[in-house]
């Protein structure tokens, strides 16, 4: 039975739908995991001889689960002399990665299809075009990333209708949001999104739609700190 603050927030108009990690999977874009893994493989390619980090040996304590996607991200971006190369590095890849995958893809969907008839104001993690291209009224929303004060404080007049791309767009690598600065960033600096999504907790209901275990804690951990 569908919850009824829920059903009565569909009704008003004030249901948020933040879209998780994992809801892009049925297009073989890479899983949190994977991707992370991916990005080790391409610092190794282009950075093996002259690092300081093993790359393969960080790629195998990944696959191990003795450490996790954020503290392998966490050892990249804290390398003391090549750190800040290897976050520009990190970022591009997942460009080439993402468009390589979409090049010549039909991106119809019926499951976010249903999102937008759900709800017209959308947030979602994900990097990749699926919700734009299956929306066939995006023209009439505001889509905006991390990088837009101004829309992102449109986003919370009652009647906007938007889509909320709160950790980036593939397209734009300097929006991406990866590794734990940028998460610091977002969460916990007292900015517009920060300001935004505050005020989304307070004033709106919003649905949490992730659709497995390793996408739940990627997107719990910097929201877990939002609400503190």
């Amino acid at each position: 039975m569908i919850n009824e603050k829920l059903i009565n927030a569909i009704k008003n108009d004030n249901l948020i739908l933040f879209i998780g990690a994992g809801c892009s999977s049925t297009f073989n874009f890479p899983s949190w995991k994977n991707l992370v893994s991916d990005i080790l493989d391409n610092l190794d390619e282009n950075f093996s001889d002259s690092s300081s980090l093993n790359f393969k040996n960080l790629k195998k304590k990944l696959e191990n689960g003795i450490k996790s996607p954020l503290e392998i991200l966490r050892e990249i971006e804290n390398e003391s002399d090549s750190g800040k190369q290897y976050v520009k590095k990190s970022k591009e890849y997942i460009f080439e990665a993402f468009n390589n995958a979409t090049k010549d893809k039909d991106l119809s969907s019926e499951m976010h299809r249903l999102f937008w008839e759900v709800s017209s104001k959308i947030i979602t993690t994900n990097y990749d075009y699926i919700l734009e291209s299956n929306d066939p009224n995006i023209t009439s929303k505001n889509v905006f990333t991390n990088n837009n004060d101004f829309l992102v404080l449109q986003s919370q007049k009652e009647t906007s209708e938007f889509l909320y791309k709160i950790h980036g767009d593939y397209k734009n690598p300097d929006t991406i949001v990866l590794f734990e600065s940028d998460y610091n960033n977002i969460y916990n600096t007292e900015n517009s999104n920060h300001d935004a999504l505050s005020t989304f907790f307070k004033n709106k209901t919003l649905l949490f739609i992730v659709k497995d275990s390793v996408a739940e804690k990627h997107l719990a951990e910097p929201t877990a700190r939002l609400e503190k």
